[in-house]
């Protein structure tokens, strides 16, 4: 029984995983115009992600203005650990809960955004933004279980 809920909570963690990645290519922004594209083309996840990082390199003033659009600069720093997190949480399984702390406040980092931002999200930025909670949510029923498994005497037959 253990070992298939640690299955179970293993295709939850590469499920969340598999959602975050599928966010980059599902519409996330209609607020901006991506390079080649119409006005009022929603912009993909990774168009979003690309577009706000340069709107804040080439205006950087805006963020004199409201200081809360420097979050936009810990997109990038929250996609890679996301995109690593399940093989930190594999190669380090009994401590994995360790990681669930850091990818809730990763996600919710994304919630003190301007209003401005949220009036023109679209059903891929929260997708993008929910992953990390679903591999969390899954990290701590994944630790004790492992710890369960490692922990248990092996039993020994002999013939």
């Amino acid at each position: 029984m253990s070992r298939a809920l640690q299955f179970i909570l293993l295709c939850c963690l590469w499920g969340s995983w598999g959602l975050f990645l599928a966010s980059f290519l599902l519409p996330a922004y209609e607020g901006l115009q991506g390079a080649g594209t119409e006005p009022g083309t929603p912009l993909l996840g990774w168009q979003a992600m690309l577009d706000s990082l340069y709107l804040l390199s080439a205006k950087i003033w805006v963020v004199l203005i409201k200081p809360s659009f420097l979050l936009f600069f810990l997109t990038p720093i929250t996609n890679v650990f996301i995109l690593f997190a399940p093989w930190l949480a594999l190669a380090a399984r009994e401590n994995c809960w360790t990681l669930a702390p850091i990818l809730v406040v990763s996600s919710a980092i994304m919630w003190f955004l301007p209003v401005e931002v949220y009036e023109s999200t679209l059903y891929g930025f929260w997708i993008w933004n929910l992953s990390p909670v679903g591999m969390a949510i899954t990290l701590l029923p994944l630790a004790t279980v492992t710890y369960y498994l490692d922990m248990r005497p092996l039993r020994v037959t002999t013939p």
